[in-house]
């Protein structure tokens, strides 16, 4: 749709804002359908009841906040934090200028809930306990990336890392909500 509507290159529409958005939470779910694939083909016995889907909810809504920054990054480019944050403020700013600050105020929130629930689950077995932990590996990582991206103006190669860091974290959270749902955390 965004390439067929054509809300693409510079085009700073909430009609692209909206797509941009729906794309990617559409990838999280086919990457987690893919993850639990993988998953359901190596495990031994049928999964329980799983906790924490709340915070694979608030991912999918972080992601989605991610896409208009990164949007907002890309199409309003600035040259320096200081330059970014006043583009944020200015009265003139176009909305997706002035959605940028959305997805900081939003991972902070998601990491001090989901922290607790992985910290929980790596007191389980092995399996969870092995994902839970890549998960908090991943979760420091990219909030040390995307306080950079944001100290350096959001440069394109960053972005990417951002994003590929996000989606490993995503499907450590998967693997670890399906590790959740055996009281002991092993399976196959």
């Amino acid at each position: 749709a965004l390439v067929l509507l054509r809300l693409v290159e510079h085009d700073t529409s909430l009609d692209r804002a909206v797509s941009i958005a729906l794309h990617l939470v559409n990838t999280c779910f086919l990457v987690g359908a893919l993850a639990l694939t993988w998953r359901a083909a190596t495990r031994e016995s049928a999964p329980g009841p799983r906790s924490g889907g709340v915070w694979l909810s608030g991912f999918v809504a972080l992601a989605a906040a991610g896409a208009w920054t990164a949007l907002g990054d890309t199409l309003f480019s600035v040259s320096s934090f200081e330059q970014g944050w006043a583009r944020d403020w200015a009265r003139d700013a176009h909305f997706l200028e002035r959605l940028r600050i959305l997805h900081p105020i939003l991972a902070v929130a998601w990491v001090s809930g989901v922290i607790p629930w992985l910290l929980e689950l790596k007191r389980r077995g092995q399996w969870v306990s092995r994902w839970a932990g890549r998960a908090l590996g991943l979760i420091v990582a990219n909030l040390l990336i995307g306080g950079l991206n944001v100290l350096l103006a959001a440069p394109l190669a960053l972005q990417i890392v951002h994003l590929a860091v996000a989606n490993a974290l995503w499907v450590a959270l998967v693997l670890s909500w399906d590790a959740s749902s055996h009281s002991s955390g092993q399976s196959a």
